[in-house]
């Protein structure tokens, strides 16, 4: 087994460690990188992105990170926040006026951010060859909803619908759908391997994504058992449309050249530790500002905490990112020792996340996803070494 890339030299134990999640803990494809105070100090990838074929995991090598394209989501609003085109305290419909419908007069567009809109899901099967046809669909499907508690008064992880709801709200106030503007104003001008709706020329550099190994015998998690219950709102937050269940629709070109802002970003570590580079150094890149300081300590700061609606589990969310956790039933959230980090994980794993007081961004992603909601054992490894490497 190779490990390829560059890693500092004070960095080796997490180098170490990423090896051993091949040959222990069931790694297939996968690539680490951790900046700090804008230097590179682990970029390091391996394994095969296509294991029937035994193509090389390669240095550009990108696959899908689920839902750790909502953090590059939330960055979006947030950029249009920090340019005074959105104000986080304003009513959704103040924008978008038909959303006002039944109920949602209220909804702040803070709640979008902090999964407390009460929108979790949808009444009625979205029917999904329209996603692919026609681009207002979703919009008018959100506008016919009604929330299921009063917003912002709790929360409850709005799994699909987050991207969707922040999506039209990117649209109606830049001209731009949500991955075009993240493309134009945040992927290009940091050179971030990161897109929300892949172009085909990105196809090349794919790796199909694995579905999780089954541990028979294992008893079922609140969340899993909440989400085998048809017509439960955590089934029809994660189930409808009802082919997301299915791992194989996300191997799909037609899957991946849609903007679904929840969970189809395609990217690798690097990106996703550039990403969070921006976030990490106050808004500032090599010379590029793009966001005030101000906005920055405001996306990070916690705000909802407590037994999530949907997922069953104690959560904390600041403006769109999730914080670390304690131990859960559904694995760790730990994105080290200071409260103040801030980041998102995907299904199976992957993770991205600022920790502003050390300066520090980390990506991981990987093709073979692990079991539960959170981090895998193999990503929670990698970031207790690094954190020990920093020490």
């Amino acid at each position: 087994m190779k490990i390829y890339g560059y890693c500092h030299p004070s960095f080796e134990p997490v180098r170490g460690v990423f090896l051993r999640n091949f040959e222990e803990r069931g790694e297939v494809g996968a690539s680490v990188c951790l900046k700090r105070q804008g230097e590179t100090l682990v970029d390091l990838w391996g394994g095969v992105r296509d294991a029937a074929k035994q193509v090389l995991w390669e240095k550009d090598t990108q696959t899908l990170v689920f839902s750790a394209t909502k953090g590059a989501a939330a960055l979006t609003v947030h950029l249009l926040i920090d340019r005074g085109v959105l104000k986080l305290d304003k009513p959704v419909a103040f924008y978008w006026p038909l959303f006002a419908h039944n109920g949602k007069q209220d909804i702040l567009v803070r709640f979008l951010l902090t999964h407390s809109a009460g929108l979790p899901c949808f009444q009625n099967p979205v029917e999904e060859d329209k996603l692919l046809s026609d681009p207002d669909y979703i919009a008018r499907c959100l506008e016919q909803e009604s929330p299921y508690w009063k917003p912002g008064t709790v929360h409850g992880y709005h799994a699909l619908t987050f991207g969707w709801l922040l999506g039209e709200l990117v649209r109606r106030v830049s001209g731009m759908t949500l991955g075009l503007f993240f493309k134009t104003q945040i992927a290009d001008p940091l050179n971030l391997p990161f897109f929300i709706g892949a172009p085909a020329d990105q196809d090349l550099y794919f790796a199909p994504i694995k579905a999780p190994k089954i541990t028979l015998g294992k008893t079922p998690s609140p969340f899993q058992q909440m989400l085998a219950q048809q017509g439960s709102l955590t089934h029809r937050a994660f189930a409808n449309p009802k082919s997301f269940l299915n791992l194989r629709t996300f191997n799909e070109v037609c899957f991946r050249r849609l903007e679904l802002p929840s969970l189809n970003g395609i990217s690798n570590a690097r990106g996703l530790a550039g990403l969070y580079e921006l976030l990490s150094l106050g808004g500032e890149v090599s010379g590029k500002r793009l966001l005030s300081l101000k906005s920055v300590e405001s996306m990070g700061r916690l705000e909802r905490e407590g037994m999530d609606r949907i997922l069953g589990i104690h959560t904390r969310f600041s403006q769109g990112f999730m914080k670390s956790l304690g131990h859960t039933e559904e694995g760790d959230l730990w994105m080290g020792p200071n409260d103040e980090a801030f980041g998102h994980v995907g299904a199976g794993g992957s993770i991205g996340f600022a920790d502003p007081k050390n300066g520090v961004s980390f990506g991981y992603v990987m093709n073979q996803l692990g079991n539960g909601l959170l981090l895998s054992e193999r990503g929670n490894a990698l970031i207790r070494a690094a954190y020990a490497c920093l020490e």
